[in-house]
């Protein structure tokens, strides 16, 4: 495809990675169309013919299409294998092991069920119990009730898809029938993440879910509730949970050790195998999995001696993801991370050039706080609404610091099982920047500016002017700016 004037010119250089993420969108999109809640399986099997018939059409009238629409049915296939379906039963004697670390809330336990059957007919996904009263389930447990189960809420339902959640149920603690305990590599994996967050906690006595939740992620609802509060009013809540913000740190502080390490191959090898560690503390969460496999995707283009390009490597991590877990592409989490990464690799080079006079690492550090606030304004008017005004100040005064929180305290966990003063000491650094990111969450981070929720076509749209404003989009400069504003008057119309 190319402009009058510009014949000589493509209007995109050819990148196959970016072309088959479009076609999983594609493929995604597909399904949500024809697998709906109450679609039946002839609905998602029509869409799949449709999909079928576009793939064959390919092959005779546009070949360029072929893969778009080849991911677009791999995509839409892993959907419709892995959607959790809710039994048409809805009463009887349920049974099931509990999958998760039980999450106790109040006066209420929550549990996750998996191998889930109602009266001894397995439920195709897991099912979500909440136990009110307290209940001694541990993970593992096998424990059977009898309780109705209802399908997820019309809000919750992406969610829920994400976690393979079919259903929910309801039960007295004392209605609980405990049976035996089953032990697995997950389990013992859970029991080592328990003992690290003791480890954090002694080394951070003074706010020990906060320094855990910074380094290892974890439930928020486990958190005081004032100290979550401030941190969400101040626009900084993101920190808490562990993600690719976090795993980059490391990653990068890693990179510079392993300079050490003359073969790139090894130097790779080594990283992988932090990569691998660090996603297993964290319990495999779907953040650190997410930035795992980016990083995954950019770092072999140093030992294949090949130029890195992170649009081509964000673009492979996004296929790689959402073929493994299609209904990632619904949670705030997801499409906050692949967002702020699509306004660093878009947008942030074309704000640093018209910062470049405030120097270079003033004007990386504002253009890439600016593009990844800008990119991520869909994503969060859907899930949030709102937008505090003070996130802007607070992220660029923490982000510079959180290095000097999360480096220095990762270190001090292996030293404190040698010595726990010399833990502590190592600790000294981080604490005092703990005790600083505290105070920003303090200070608050009122007034807020609500958001509408876009529609499918307006956050197309939106992120459409990012592109044909981005060095990707090879045209000249006017026509750039021209089609760009364009394309964001049309997203300014059809945002709702």
């Amino acid at each position: 495809m190319r402009l009058t004037g510009d014949s000589h010119r493509p209007l995109f250089h050819r990148r196959p990675a970016c072309v088959a993420a479009l076609g999983v969108l594609i493929g995604l999109m597909f399904f949500a169309l024809f697998g709906a809640p109450g679609a039946s399986a002839a609905d998602a099997g029509a869409g799949l013919i449709v999909l079928l018939l576009l793939l064959l059409a390919s092959l005779r009238l546009y070949r360029p299409a072929l893969l778009p629409l080849l991911f677009a049915v791999l995509a839409f296939l892993s959907a419709a294998l892995q959607c959790p379906a809710a039994p048409e039963q809805t009463a009887g004697y349920l049974t099931g092991r509990v999958a998760e670390t039980p999450e106790h809330a109040s006066a209420r336990t929550v549990l996750v069920l998996k191998d889930a059957a109602l009266d001894g007919a397995p439920i195709r996904g897991r099912v979500e119990l909440i136990v009110h009263g307290s209940t001694r389930a541990e993970y593992g447990q096998h424990i059977g009730v009898h309780t109705s189960l209802w399908p997820s809420d019309a809000d919750w339902l992406a969610y829920d898809r994400s976690l393979g959640i079919a259903a929910h149920a309801a039960a007295g603690a004392s209605a609980l029938a405990y049976g035996d305990v089953e032990r697995d590599a997950y389990g013992a994996l859970l029991e080592a993440r328990a003992a690290i967050a003791d480890r954090i906690g002694a080394l951070f006595p003074a706010h020990p879910d906060v320094a855990c939740g910074l380094l290892l992620g974890g439930r928020l609802s486990h958190m005081d509730a004032g100290v979550l509060s401030r941190f969400r009013a101040a626009g900084i809540a993101h920190l808490l949970a562990v993600s690719g913000l976090h795993v980059g740190i490391l990653a990068a502080a890693l990179l510079v050790l392993l300079r050490l390490i003359r073969p790139l191959w090894l130097r790779f090898s080594v990283f992988s195998a932090f990569l691998l560690a660090y996603a297993a503390l964290t319990a495999f969460t779907p953040s650190v999995l997410r930035a795992s496999v980016m990083l995954l995707c950019v770092l072999p283009a140093v030992p294949l001696r090949r130029r890195t390009d992170l649009p081509s490597s964000l673009s492979l991590a996004f296929v790689l993801v959402l073929l493994l877990r299609p209904f990632a592409l619904g949670t705030a989490g997801f499409q906050l991370s692949f967002s702020a990464i699509l306004g660093l690799a878009l947008l942030a080079p074309v704000l640093k050039t018209r910062f470049s006079v405030l120097g270079e690492r003033a004007a990386a550090a504002l253009s890439s706080s600016i593009a990844v606030l800008a990119a991520t304004v869909p994503p969060i008017a859907s899930f949030f609404g709102e937008l505090p005004l003070a996130s802007v100040a607070a992220n660029l005064l923490i982000l510079p610091l959180l290095p000097l929180f999360l480096v220095p305290a990762a270190a001090a966990l292996p030293l404190s099982c040698l010595s726990l003063p010399l833990g502590r000491a190592v600790a000294a650094l981080p604490e005092a920047v703990l005790d600083v990111l505290l105070r920003v969450a303090a200070a608050g981070g009122t007034p807020h500016l609500r958001l509408l929720p876009p529609s499918p076509l307006g956050a197309l749209l939106f992120y459409a002017a990012i592109l044909l404003a981005s060095p990707l989009f090879l045209v000249r400069p006017r026509t750039k700016a021209l089609l760009a504003g364009l394309c964001a008057a049309a997203c300014f119309l059809f945002w709702r």
